[in-house]
């Protein structure tokens, strides 16, 4: 009989409590009793990783599934900032103004060998959820750890880190880093830099002017 979504969730969360919970909060990291996620809070940071899991059939006629998960940043004190920058225009900031990264955890390691884990039973959900954990331990918690203030994610940025996946929005949160860092002629640099053809300078023209009034 196939397993319905709620039972491989509830596999999944047995599972988390069991191997994942503990190593997790060692790191800062805590879950809620009915969630896929891990939320670490820093005063000037909020880092997720969400634990995310799918049939591989669209109709769900397979037991299998796949694990893929993702980490996320927050810096709420850079979303007015970035706000300001584009108008107010949501959209520009893929309509998720709070959330200034959004990535799968295989960025974190050295040629993206592996990102998601598969399954088919409750004993190797928990198999691949030991994976998850190791990697998380082997390159997870240490980027994570890099990554706590508007200063960190500038120097990611500027030393080419690539195991940040910067998005065209994403540029208009660095610019607010660096206003809030270093003043609006560093944030007007970015800008310059990376909204530069004619296409990207007009649906981000706010950026310039705002900017250039400074």
């Amino acid at each position: 009989m196939t397993r319905t979504a709620a039972d491989k969730k509830n596999d999944l969360i047995e599972s988390l409590a069991i191997h994942a919970d503990p190593p997790f909060l060692e790191q800062g990291f805590k879950r809620s009793k009915r969630s896929l996620s891990y939320v670490q809070k820093f005063e000037r940071a909020k880092q997720t990783l969400a634990v995310h899991f799918d049939s591989l059939r669209s109709d769900g006629t397979t037991d299998e599934i796949r694990i893929s998960p993702s980490i996320s940043l927050m810096m709420p004190e850079l979303v007015p900032v970035s706000l300001s920058l584009i108008g107010g225009n949501k959209l520009l900031l893929a309509n998720a103004p709070e959330v200034l990264l959004n990535q799968p955890i295989s960025l974190c390691m050295p040629e993206q060998r592996q990102g998601s884990w598969y399954a088919v039973d409750t004993e190797e959900i928990s198999v691949r959820v030991k994976e998850f954990v190791t990697f998380s331990s082997d390159w997870v918690f240490d980027f994570l750890a890099k990554l706590r203030t508007p200063e960190d994610l500038l120097h990611l940025y500027e030393t080419g880190d690539p195991r940040v996946m910067f998005q065209q929005h994403s540029y208009i949160h660095l610019a607010a880093a660096a206003y809030v860092v270093r003043g609006p002629q560093e944030a007007l640099n970015i800008v310059q830099k990376h909204f530069a053809s004619a296409g990207t300078k007009r649906r981000f023209q706010a950026a310039h002017d705002y900017l250039g009034e400074l």
